[in-house]
């Protein structure tokens, strides 16, 4: 198959498994300060529930209703 442009090669990177692992390790960080920040944030809101509270369903009102006459 023919291309119609030219691409640009990456330059080799000879300790790609060492990179690859820094790239991970990095990400990991960012995610564990984000959600440090998020549970931060929802405990001063005040809106912190736990795991089981997510899925339970939530009812509002009384579900018994009276019969029509």
């Amino acid at each position: 198959m023919r291309r119609s442009r030219s691409l640009e090669l990456l330059p080799l990177n000879p300790e790609i498994e060492r990179t690859l692992l820094r790239l991970r390790r990095e990400n990991r960080r960012r995610e564990e300060a984000e959600m440090a920040d998020d549970n931060n944030n929802n405990l001063m809101q005040g809106t912190a529930r736990a795991l089981r509270e997510y899925t339970v369903p939530t009812v509002s009102g009384s579900v018994i209703r009276r019969p029509a006459i």
